[in-house]
């Protein structure tokens, strides 16, 4: 039979064991929970990114538009006085105008452009977070596995060494748990 000692031993490092092993799998659950939710948040930023980019394109359509009407308006009050539009400072003004409209155009997106590659590089982020999480998760039950593998092994031994006191060699003799001598 087996001492009160050995048995309240063995018992609470069954205990331990079944704890680490819970603790390990609670530990997975809440990375692969966390992984889920940053995976989602990065998809967000993606689709923020998308947005602003339409946004941008939408904003340079009616940039457009509107340098093609302050340039039609310009055009027909030159011809209505009588001026020419092909030649001398009226065609000086219709290109200067012409060209501070592409420059606000390309101004415009590269506003837009650097909104979305910011989105994009935060994307990036919270997708090596949730893949930092996934592996913390899954680390973690290995490590509570293994706890638990070892916390059972040295119930296992005491166990062992109580019913069996004489059977260990000569050569090495497991005295209380875990003392080797």
């Amino acid at each position: 039979m087996c001492e009160p000692t050995t048995v309240m031993t063995v018992a609470g490092l069954a205990l331990s064991a079944v704890s680490a092993i819970g603790g390990g799998i609670q530990a997975k659950q809440a990375g692969d929970f966390n992984a889920e939710q940053l995976k989602n948040q990065a998809e967000y930023e993606d689709k923020q990114a998308e947005q602003v980019m339409e946004k941008t394109r939408g904003e340079q359509r009616k940039l457009d538009l509107q340098a093609a009407q302050q340039s039609g308006a310009f055009n027909a009050r030159a011809g209505a006085s009588g001026l020419s539009m092909t030649s001398g400072s009226l065609l000086d003004i219709g290109v200067g105008n012409a060209r501070e409209a592409a420059i606000d155009r390309q101004n415009l997106f590269s506003q837009g452009a650097g909104q979305a590659q910011g989105l994009i590089n935060q994307s990036a982020q919270t997708m090596a977070q949730s893949s930092m999480a996934k592996s913390q998760g899954n680390n973690a039950l290995t490590g509570g596995i293994i706890s638990g593998i070892g916390s059972l092994g040295l119930a296992g031994a005491a166990g062992y060494n109580s019913l069996f006191p004489d059977s260990i060699s000569k050569a090495g003799k497991i005295g209380k748990i875990g003392k080797i001598f």
